[in-house]
């Protein structure tokens, strides 16, 4: 009965933690922002929302590969874009990833400022990002 008991709390434990993080994302010259959470077993949920077209989001699952800070997902927005991804953390609940999708090539940050997340977006030619309040991010002319 004890090894029950404990079983359950271990398995509540699992499912109860997790970890929210901003995520800003470019797909092809599209800028999205949005939210990527991560769960104790080593996988996670993203969803991001495009600033240019607020009707286009997208949905995705990711996984930590094994005891490394590295992992893959995928993303699949509702205009039916698939993207696929592999991302590196840099601290406990930040890092970077890169990957393709149909329309072009995808890359991203997850839990950095605007600032810190610079350093590993690429941004297309011209443009630059810039924060105006905690939750708005826009996409402007340099």
């Amino acid at each position: 009965m004890r090894f029950k008991l404990i079983l359950a709390c271990y398995f509540l434990f699992l499912t109860s933690c997790s970890n929210t993080q901003p995520v800003m994302a470019f797909l092809q010259d599209d800028l999205y922002y949005g939210k990527a959470t991560g769960f104790m077993d080593g996988s996670g949920k993203i969803n991001v929302q495009s600033i240019k077209n607020e009707n286009l989001n997208c949905l995705g699952d990711f996984r930590y590969i094994g005891m490394s800070w590295a992992g893959k997902g995928t993303l699949t927005c509702n205009d039916g874009q698939v993207a696929r991804f592999q991302f590196q953390a840099v601290t406990g609940s930040s890092g970077y990833g890169y990957g393709k999708s149909d329309k072009g090539p995808v890359n991203f940050t997850f839990g950095m400022t605007v600032d810190e997340a610079k350093k590993y977006l690429k941004a297309p030619v011209g443009k630059k990002i810039r924060q105006i309040d905690n939750d708005k991010i826009i996409l402007e002319d340099e």
